[in-house]
């Protein structure tokens, strides 16, 4: 796209006009063009896009069909949106309810996707790469029945070594969780049993460590409410106390491991619903 067109202030004076560049920075919010027309001066309010490092630096703003923006401190320009019409097709309704229900849903355990997808989200933040997983794997249903399915639930994804015999077990207003504590000597038979995501990532990370970060994590979905605890992958077990009003209700139970030295996470692994 061509650069930002300067808007100079305009002054008539001896039968021309006298254009006065005050700067190469255009100002965000107002400029004005004047009109002397005997002893009255008109002014006609101008919207303009802002240069903050000179003419070749990044703008913000809108010029034109051009909109000057940053994400993260990165800036970017990008096309006007078209119109929308809003149809409501049903095609339109139910894409718009699985986007709603991801949000919903990774919105209230944001806490837990900030490490689960620490690994995978690549230049996306790890919010944005789970609600695009929910929308693509997990929602079931026909619009406007629309839900979550707990057995496709990944609250992480990764390539660090996970864990067998995992289980989890209500106990009145207690959810035990358990797992395998695994030595050096066994990792090479969990990797030909699958538990690494692939060859290339064992090999990448090939020790998983006692210290690892183990994340329990129980889900009400009736109240859209999550309970996590923390420990490490050589505690073998932990305990989430839930409280007396979820008693009644299914609670989907998750586990996953974090790196202490790295951003590595491993796969979540679906503990049932208790």
């Amino acid at each position: 796209p061509s650069l930002p067109q300067l808007y100079p202030r305009f002054t008539p004076h001896s039968g021309f006009i006298r254009i006065l560049l005050e700067s190469h920075s255009l100002e965000q919010d107002t400029t004005y063009i004047s009109l002397n027309k005997g002893e009255k001066q008109y002014y006609k309010e101008r919207n303009m896009a802002k240069i903050d490092e000179g003419i070749l630096g990044p703008f913000f703003g809108k010029v034109g069909e051009v909109i000057g923006s940053s994400w993260h401190g990165i800036p970017y320009i990008k096309s006007r949106p078209a119109v929308f019409h809003d149809a409501k097709s049903p095609a339109q309704l139910a894409q718009r309810m699985r986007m709603q229900v991801a949000h919903q849903f990774v919105k209230s355990i944001k806490n837990v996707i900030t490490i689960g997808y620490r690994y995978v989200a690549g230049a996306q933040i790890p919010y944005n790469k789970a609600v695009s997983y929910i929308v693509k794997n997990v929602i079931v249903g026909e619009y406007p029945d629309m839900g979550i399915a707990p057995d496709m639930v990944m609250v992480s994804q990764g390539n660090l070594m996970g864990a067998e015999g995992c289980t989890a077990t209500k106990e009145d207003e207690k959810i035990a969780f358990s797992w395998d504590i695994t030595d050096e000597k066994e990792q090479s038979s969990l990797k030909e049993k699958g538990l690494s995501t692939s060859k290339e990532n064992a090999a990448k990370h090939p020790n998983m460590r006692t210290d690892d970060t183990a994340w329990l994590v129980a889900y009400n979905f009736a109240k859209q409410e999550p309970k996590t605890v923390q420990t490490s992958r050589g505690e073998g077990h932990g305990m989430i106390e839930i409280p007396a009003n979820w008693k009644e209700d299914g609670i989907g139970c998750y586990l996953f491991f974090a790196s202490n030295q790295d951003d590595a996470v491993s796969d979540s692994q679906f503990l049932g619903i208790v």
